[in-house]
């Protein structure tokens, strides 16, 4: 059997069909902490959960999925969204990428690799990110001292 993987994944979609569908290809390829929300309201409210990943329909209750990513950024900037949508219009995926969400997927594409392969890009993503954050700290303390020293002169 094989261990569950660690990102909680939360699933925002209004079609209960498809998101059972998600869940299944999820647990196939070992991604076990999922919630599912079908009410923006439910999924806004569990927001301070700091999910590692979120999978928002573009349409869904009275928002598209945009206004829904406006209001995830403002919660959360670093928030890793993954937009599953059926709809196809090109314009509407690079908005919602200029936008900010992370990666736009088809419905009608959705298997469990490219899951597995978007997953595993949202894991590297973040923890490269997590790695220049430390190294951006370390380089203005580096400066922080450095101009500390040259103002100041050495410490006694």
């Amino acid at each position: 059997m094989e261990k569950a993987k660690t990102p909680t994944i939360y699933l925002v979609e209004d079609d209960h069909y498809f998101c059972q569908l998600m869940q299944a290809m999820l647990n196939s390829i070992g991604y076990k902490k999922q919630l599912y929300f079908n009410k923006t309201e439910d999924f806004l409210n569990a927001l301070p959960g700091n999910p590692d990943i979120i999978f928002l329909d573009y349409y869904i209750d009275d928002l598209n999925g945009l206004e829904l990513l406006k209001k995830i950024k403002q919660y959360n900037p670093q928030a890793i969204v993954i937009f599953i949508s059926g709809q196809e219009d090109l314009n509407v995926a690079i908005t919602t990428l200029k936008y900010g969400a992370f990666d736009y997927l088809m419905k009608a594409t959705i298997s469990a690799e490219k899951l597995q392969a978007v997953i595993e890009k949202a894991q590297e993503f973040k923890t490269n990110s997590r790695k220049r954050n430390k190294t951006n700290f370390s380089l203005v303390s580096k400066l922080f001292t450095l101009l500390t020293f040259k103002l100041f002169g050495p410490s006694i």
